[in-house]
């Protein structure tokens, strides 16, 4: 994939970790998501994966590729997670 063409003004499908590597840091407005990453149509099973560590993968991956902010909605059961990893100067709440 090659920026900016392959990015501007489309729809990714893919791995998130994996598409972002291609992103340079610093060229994004804004990211916006809504974990859990589940496929449409299957069941997504949080106690299946390490949470925290996926969320501090994709959320240090984010850090790096915005130059302005993020807005992540989440299940309450994990929002005290959010605030461990999330640096709370950069929340609006």
């Amino acid at each position: 994939m090659r920026w900016p063409d392959d990015f501007v003004n489309k729809v990714i499908c893919g791995d998130c970790l994996e598409v972002m590597k291609h992103i340079p840091n610093k060229s994004v407005d804004l990211v916006l998501t809504d974990p859990p990453y589940g496929v449409i149509g299957k069941t997504f099973n949080w106690d299946d994966i390490d949470v925290e560590e996926f969320t501090e993968n994709w959320f240090n991956q984010v850090k790096t590729k915005t130059r302005g902010g993020f807005i992540t909605f989440w299940s309450q059961k994990y929002i005290p997670l959010g605030f461990k990893i999330f640096n709370p100067d950069r929340m609006l709440i």
